[in-house]
């Protein structure tokens, strides 16, 4: 089976699984490098990361945090619930419940965070340390995804800076999805096919299977592989309309994005 741009190569080639190397230097990623996003942006508009500046032990504790958030009672994280897709800080579920005709398998969190003071007051206090390990996490993240469009600048023969300075003051959401289990889970999914209309999304996943890219009419598996981020090109920096889109099927689990 296919898989999404790997190690590598970042081509869309049977048993690709390790990731992107070396985007955590000082001086940006080299050159060989620049030219493997480029190629992927081009023609496919997802890759995968490593070296990629995120310590391990705060992807973990995102990971776990994540868990425990959606095993309170229910009663403790209906605290966090709104229907008002304007609220910076919400528990939800499904997609849209206000406009859709077919629920999806998902609750998830969305919180606004950036920046961080901010919003932070307005995050669940449920785990203890919530605000403490999801504040690591986004900060980090945000890091991460200013090196990215650093890089993707440079792909495209500009300054380094160029997308960033462009963009001025943008904004960090964060999406917590959680997929319980499903008595028929072959029946359903979690997320439909869909694009981002931000610029940029940073995808981490657990060891749960379920997210599929969309590919020259095919939808694509992408296998978690731990540690590791899967990069989407949103909307507002594709300069057309672009063939890919992605989904996730409910599994037992959930993801995290």
């Amino acid at each position: 089976m296919s898989q999404i741009p790997g190690p590598e190569y970042l081509a869309w080639q049977a048993n690709t699984s390790s990731p992107l190397e070396h985007i955590n230097t000082p001086q940006g990623p080299p050159q060989k490098v620049i030219k493997e996003i480029a190629e992927a942006c081009k023609h496919y508009g997802f890759f995968q990361v490593k070296n990629h500046g995120v310590p391990k032990e705060v992807i973990d504790k995102m990971l776990s945090i994540s868990r425990e958030f959606f095993h309170l009672p229910e009663s403790e994280r209906m605290k966090n619930y709104s229907d008002d897709p304007m609220k910076t800080t919400r528990l939800s579920t499904s997609f849209n419940v206000k406009t859709e005709k077919v629920s999806n398998w998902r609750d998830y969190l969305r919180l606004h965070c950036f920046p961080l003071e901010d919003y932070i007051h307005e995050w669940p206090t449920n785990p203890p340390s919530f605000r403490e390990d999801v504040g690591k996490y986004c900060k980090s993240a945000r890091e991460l995804a200013l090196r990215l469009l650093e890089a993707i600048s440079e792909s495209l023969g500009l300054e380094r800076g160029y997308i960033n300075s462009a963009l001025g003051k943008h904004a960090q959401h964060l999406a917590i999805n959680f997929y319980p289990p499903c008595p028929q889970p072959e029946l359903t999914y979690g997320l439909p096919g869909h694009a981002d209309p931000n610029v940029i999304t940073i995808l981490l996943q657990d060891d749960v299977p379920g997210l599929q890219v969309l590919k020259e009419g095919k939808w694509i598996a992408v296998n978690p592989i731990p540690h590791t981020f899967i990069v989407n090109l949103g909307d507002q920096i594709q300069n057309r309309p672009p063939p890919i889109g992605c989904k996730s099927r409910a599994g037992p689990e959930r993801g995290i994005s």
